[in-house]
């Protein structure tokens, strides 16, 4: 009757990510059975031979992912539609009920682990994931369903439960990652990439000490927008190449976002022009990615000298 779902992108914590998939989530599915006789399962679709089950995207325009993104544990609830609405309401009720009072009897025990990998945004050499697939998990789950039949030429489904054995495309691996930057130089006029930065809770500082900095620089050399668009947004996939260079770096002229604070990874995530979620996919930068171009925001590496 429930489906949920929990951190997987591989920029959470990898203590987080097993925290999750490890103890919360079988302990919410024992207790919603124990509440109730509900059975649930992590979110997923069958194809259409009925032999895999598969999540959903991995991207965190998805909120449970997104929570990845800042540290922070996000699950996912979903009721069965063909369920009775009495049977979907009474089962999310019982399945938020049992995430309350799983909180509250392992309360110490979730805010040392945030704690801890709060501690771990602030130190360097962390990467963050840009780019990543769903794969499948090792070896066979069983998932609850109802058989089918043929009728007028389609497949429906009938009254008599089954047990499917299924392969689980639920897991997620990075195949992008890049070292963080000890910052990232934004330029004041990027006013709508500053202010989004901020909604999001991302620390931003005035950059006031003029000096020559090591930075490194992405340069545009290719860049495609989705024909159609996805929720009213035309879509941008840029790809770079980068450079190290040195540069004298005029007082007022940029915005730091420092990379060792709580929301690190997702400063990161945002300002990566190759991210599949950041803000140049979303649009931001647009009408700056030409090809042959430098991307305006900069990796601060060190500096002054």
């Amino acid at each position: 009757v429930i489906t949920y779902d929990c951190n997987k992108h591989p920029s959470s914590d990898e203590a987080l990510l097993k925290y999750c998939s490890e103890k919360l989530m079988p302990a919410l599915s024992e207790r919603l059975e124990k509440k109730g006789g509900w059975k649930s399962f992590y979110y997923g679709n069958f194809n259409r031979d009925r032999t895999v089950w598969e999540t959903y995207g991995h991207e965190p325009r998805y909120s449970t992912q997104y929570c990845a993104l800042r540290q922070r544990i996000g699950i996912l609830s979903e009721s069965y539609s063909y369920a009775s609405y009495k049977d979907r309401i009474l089962a999310s009720k019982d399945f938020v009920h049992s995430i309350i009072e799983y909180a509250a009897a392992h309360r110490a025990e979730i805010i040392s682990l945030l704690q801890t990998v709060a501690e771990k945004q602030l130190k360097p050499d962390q990467e963050v994931t840009l780019r990543a697939r769903v794969v499948p998990l090792p070896g066979r789950f069983t998932i609850l369903g109802y058989a089918e039949k043929e009728e007028n030429g389609k497949r429906v489904r009938t009254s008599d439960p089954r047990e499917y054995a299924v392969t689980f495309v639920g897991g997620v691996e990075a195949t992008l990652k890049v070292p963080r930057p000890a910052g990232y130089l934004v330029p004041r006029s990027q006013a709508k990439v500053l202010d989004n930065l901020r909604a999001h809770g991302i620390i931003c500082h005035e950059f006031h000490e003029e000096g020559v900095y090591t930075l490194e620089v992405y340069q545009v050399k290719n860049v495609s927008i989705s024909q159609g668009s996805y929720q009213k947004r035309k879509t941008v996939q840029a790809d770079v190449t980068s450079r190290t260079e040195e540069r004298r770096i005029a007082r007022g002229d940029y915005i730091l976002v420092p990379t060792a604070q709580p929301l690190g990874n997702l400063a990161s995530f945002l300002l990566e022009p190759r991210a599949e979620d950041g803000l140049v996919y979303w649009g931001f930068f647009t009408e700056e990615l030409q090809a042959e171009r430098d991307y305006p925001v900069l990796r601060l590496l060190a500096g002054p000298k």
